[in-house]
């Protein structure tokens, strides 16, 4: 997992989390779900959506309406139980990129609750840093760590 500052050509600074294979490529399935929806998912809205993970993974939580998924930000649908989710897992669709994309025929990714929590983790001491030394010094570093099995 890679979290930074880049400065595009526009000149603004964009923040970045993405994930990359063992041979380097860009890892699609983690970086366009279970990455994209923790970085749009920004404090409060982060505590909100960990407390319904720790439910779904205490086993107390019940969707309300299994046809719809539990949770979802900026077109990143969650679904906590079966049939979607696989048991101890979440699965996340994006619904912007067609591979990924459960209502236009892609696949939802299934992540473990220890994967959904260290890459919460990743970023949020990644924020954290930045606010202490600031986004320009950011610009070219990587926070660094590895996607767990």
């Amino acid at each position: 997992m890679i979290a930074e500052w880049y400065r595009p050509p526009s000149g603004s600074l964009v923040p970045q989390f993405y994930c990359l294979s063992q041979e380097g490529e860009l890892a699609s399935g983690v970086t366009q779900t279970l990455l994209q929806l923790v970085r749009e998912s920004v404090p409060p809205i982060d505590t909100k959506i960990e407390a319904l993970v720790a439910e779904a993974e205490a086993g107390r939580y019940a969707p309300k309406n299994p046809d719809l998924p539990d949770w979802s930000i900026n077109n990143k649908d969650v679904w906590l139980t079966p049939p979607m989710a696989k048991p101890g897992h979440i699965a996340i669709s994006n619904e912007y990129t067609e591979d990924f994309s459960v209502w236009e025929g892609g696949e939802a990714q299934q992540f473990t609750y220890a994967q959904f929590r260290a890459a919460l983790k990743h970023w949020r001491v990644f924020l954290a840093l930045v606010e202490k030394e600031g986004k320009e010094n950011w610009v070219g570093r990587r926070y660094e760590a590895e996607f767990p099995d």
